[in-house]
């Protein structure tokens, strides 16, 4: 009995993944491949364990690590579903979980002031020409003015390290 392996294929022993890995991997790129749109039903898993000719506690593996990884959704009763904005969860960071929610603004100022500056000053050094001109209209279209605050010196200490010249 031929088995149609014409939409997932190149499955293989690779030690570095689980076997329920590489068939997530797979399906997923099945969703890239075929444009599959949120909302679209996926096979049930009998089909799909016929066609990647592996079983259904893998293949109920796999789902179980797209669900993770937000790629898919169960509805229970109707099936297994691509979700609205795959790979993308709504709280990356588990800032849901932090309890004190004015030391993390806090922290997270903090962190903005260290990180703003130096990220300004890579894209000083690497700006193009024509980003150049744009940035100059950009800039004479604002609608705030400028701050007007004490500049450092040459001579004094700055707040953040020196940006890599290299990369």
């Amino acid at each position: 009995m031929a088995q149609d392996h014409s939409v997932f294929s190149n499955i293989q022993d690779n030690r570095t993944s689980s076997l329920a890995e590489q068939v997530a991997d797979q399906i997923n790129q099945v969703i890239i491949d075929q444009n599959i749109n949120a909302g679209e039903k996926l096979p049930n898993e009998f089909e799909l364990a016929a066609r990647l000719n592996v079983g259904r506690g893998t293949i109920r593996e796999a789902v179980k690590l797209l669900v993770a990884r937000n790629c898919l959704e169960i509805r229970r009763g109707k099936g297994t579903f691509v979700v609205e904005k795959p790979g993308q969860i709504e709280d990356p960071l588990g800032f849901a979980y932090v309890k004190d929610k004015i030391t993390l603004a806090v922290d997270l100022m903090e962190l903005r002031l260290q990180l703003e500056p130096w990220v300004a000053q890579l894209a000083a050094q690497r700006i193009e020409e024509n980003e150049k001109d744009t940035l100059r209209q950009l800039w004479s279209t604002r609608s705030v003015p400028a701050r007007t605050t004490a500049r450092p010196t040459r001579n004094s200490t700055p707040m953040w390290p020196a940006a890599p010249t290299t990369v």
